[in-house]
């Protein structure tokens, strides 16, 4: 059996390099921003608006985080426990949650330990924006790719100019890598050795473009 953290609810990065600039999926899960809406719409409306109205784009746009219940804490850093106290007991946007660079590294030692549940966006949110999906909420959703698109690439022009085409670019990326996870798991699996790495013999294969 093989896995692969890859779906709609995994977390969706931007990448920084080079020029062009893109996405990459996963393998950490989040919870949808549209899903977060759709059980707390009020605190996640308002800090979506607050964030849309703010003219230079933050790099904890749309992003949240909760506390788990009733899981023990103990045994945490005085630094990790402070983080966590910050977070209490409310849907928190994590841009007032971290205040310095170093607690990006507690917020992921909360997250290993299962305290705390990270929202951001995902590919499902980009079904929702696309009309694909409806249980959620769409507005929400559309509010927060809108946010991600606007983060600059390395020519300094925006990673996308509306919802839809920064969910495209989402669901393409998806589409790209689940592809790829396919095809290393079936060269993988040959008899006869094809001589580099399945990685390097697969890659080729996902980037053809489609007739």
């Amino acid at each position: 059996m093989r896995t692969s953290g890859l779906g709609g609810d995994s977390q969706v990065h931007f990448i920084t390099e080079g020029l062009v600039g893109g996405v990459r999926l996963g393998p950490r899960r989040v919870v949808p921003v549209s899903l977060l809406a759709s059980e707390v719409g009020d605190i996640v409306h308002a800090t979506l608006d607050q964030q849309l109205a703010n003219p230079v784009p933050n790099e904890y746009d749309g992003c949240f985080v909760r506390l788990l219940e009733n899981m023990p804490s103990g045994g945490l850093t005085d630094r990790d426990a402070a983080v966590l106290d910050r977070i209490g007991d409310h849907v928190k946007p994590l841009n007032t949650v971290l205040k310095i660079r170093l607690e990006t590294q507690s917020l992921r030692r909360l997250l290993a330990r299962g305290l705390v549940q990270l929202a951001s966006v995902t590919a499902s949110d980009a079904s929702h924006a696309l009309g694909w999906a409806t249980a959620w909420d769409r507005p929400a959703a559309e509010k927060t790719l809108r946010l991600f698109g606007r983060q600059r690439t390395g020519a300094g022009e925006m990673l996308a100019k509306d919802p839809q085409t920064m969910a495209r670019i989402i669901v393409d990326q998806l589409t790209q890598q689940t592809v790829l996870a396919l095809l290393e798991t079936a060269f993988d699996e040959e008899e006869t050795a094809f001589g580099v790495p399945r990685r390097r013999a697969s890659t080729p294969c996902a980037n053809a473009k489609r007739p």
